[in-house]
C-alpha cells in the first residue's frame, strides 16, 4: 500500500455549502466537517480509497476538468492526490464527473459526511 493524503472538497449548489475531508492513508485518518473532526480509517478503508485512486485515472480527469466550466447552482469537487509519485489535482463540476472517477467521489463525500466507507 501507498502513502497517499488525499484533500477532498464538494461546493457551489444552490446554498453554496462546502463539505471537506482530508485523508491520510499511511496514518489512517480521516479530518471532516467544519470542526475539523479526526477518526480512524480501517486498513479496508484506506484500501478503498487507494483502489478508487487509481481507477479514476486521475491525469486523464485532470485534462478533462481543464476543459469545462461548472454553472453556478451546481455542486462542483476539488481533489487533491499526493503521493509517491507527485501531486494532481483535479477540479471538476458534477455533471462532468465520469464514470471512472464516480466511486471515488462517492467514497469522499461519505467521508467528509463523518460516515464510514462501507
Amino acid at each position: 500500500m501507498s502513502i497517499m493524503q488525499v484533500e477532498f472538497e464538494r461546493s457551489g449548489g444552490f446554498a453554496n455549502a462546502v463539505l471537506a475531508a482530508r485523508v491520510n492513508t499511511d496514518s489512517r485518518t480521516v479530518v471532516f466537517g467544519a470542526a475539523h473532526a479526526e477518526r480512524a480509517l480501517s486498513d479496508g478503508e484506506a484500501r478503498q480509497i487507494e483502489e478508487r485512486i487509481r481507477a479514476a485515472n486521475l491525469s486523464a480527469a485532470a485534462r478533462h476538468s481543464a476543459q469545462t466550466s461548472s454553472p453556478a447552482d451546481q455542486f462542483q469537487y476539488r481533489l487533491v492526490v499526493e503521493s509517491p509519485a507527485g501531486q494532481q489535482e483535479i477540479v471538476v463540476p458534477e455533471s462532468e464527473v465520469q464514470p471512472n472517477l464516480q466511486p471515488l467521489i462517492d467514497l469522499l463525500l461519505r467521508l467528509a459526511r463523518g460516515q464510514t466507507a462501507a
